[in-house]
């Protein structure tokens, strides 16, 4: 039998990915020793806790994360939607901002090019993508939006075809459709979607073709190094050109803040902070250890 100190472990990313003998010394020694690839303590204490953040997270991404559309349609049912998306997203521009200033990301400014890139992704993305999906749920279920969204990556892949030319292969296309069609199994409530082919259906539709082109072309667009920077730059073009169209269409928004009613204020301050930040922190780390 192996003792841990024998084992020398191969590591990709902070992952274990194979182990194999790796000296005789000392047989039976229970201490782990890191001596020129061997596995420390340490590092097994790492990789077990590695592999629990990794259950959790994915439990994050598929909790908070996929309950932002019922969110949403609980928030527009007694706040308008240029509201429900100009306080989301100001809100959290504050908070990502104070973050990147605690992280020293704002030590050098964005110059105008980066503005104007970052600024463009939160148009396409927040305003038109998110901001019509959520005027789509005043009419339509938010089990029908959500499906609609789970085909971003056939949107992408079209946008990167039409674009790049980015050929996409055929287990990745069979892999999105299977998703959408995971998705709408899973969210299912028993109406048909074709009941609900209508204005709003056409808002979630066009929004998330915005979204999925803001995708495409982002990668190829000037924007600020830092991702909380640049996140909170798309956010605060996207959060003020909302309160500015509501305020264009006659939306009072201290009439309408206090008319609301408290599961819908309580939505929209969950939106504001947890399925932004929680997820996509979590993605970010995912990305360096997998």
């Amino acid at each position: 039998m192996v003792s841990v100190c024998q084992t020398r472990v191969l590591f990709h990313r902070g992952i274990v990915t194979a182990a194999e003998p790796a000296c005789n010394r000392q047989p039976g020694c229970l201490e782990a020793r890191y001596q020129g690839g061997l596995l420390s303590g340490r590092r097994i204490r790492r990789v077990k806790k590695d592999a629990v953040l990794v259950v959790v997270s994915y439990a994050l991404i598929y909790v908070v994360w996929g309950s932002t559309y019922f969110f949403i349609k609980a928030a527009v049912a007694t706040i308008p939607p240029t509201i429900v998306v100009g306080i989301r997203f100001l809100s959290g521009a504050l908070l990502l901002a104070v973050i990147a200033r605690l992280r020293g990301g704002l030590r050098r400014l964005p110059d105008l090019k980066e503005i104007a890139g970052a600024a463009l992704i939160g148009m396409l993305l927040l305003l038109l993508g998110n901001g019509l999906v959520t005027f789509a749920e005043r009419t339509i279920p938010s089990w029908t939006a959500s499906v609609v969204i789970a085909c971003m990556p056939i949107y992408v892949a079209f946008f990167n075809l039409l674009l790049y030319r980015a050929k996409v292969s055929p287990i990745r296309l069979l892999g999105a459709f299977a998703g959408v069609a995971g998705v709408g199994l899973l969210l299912f409530q028993g109406s048909n979607p074709v009941d609900h082919i209508g204005t709003g259906m056409m808002l979630a539709i066009a929004g998330a073709l915005s979204w999925g082109f803001g995708t495409s072309i982002a990668k190829s667009l000037p924007k600020p190094a830092d991702v909380l920077v640049s996140t909170s730059i798309q956010m605060i073009v996207a959060g003020t050109a909302a309160l500015v169209i509501g305020a264009a269409s006659g939306v009072d928004i201290p009439s309408s803040i206090a008319h609301a009613s408290a599961w819908s204020i309580f939505s929209l301050a969950y939106l504001a902070v947890f399925p932004r930040y929680s997820s996509r922190s979590v993605l970010r780390w995912y990305s360096r250890v997998s």
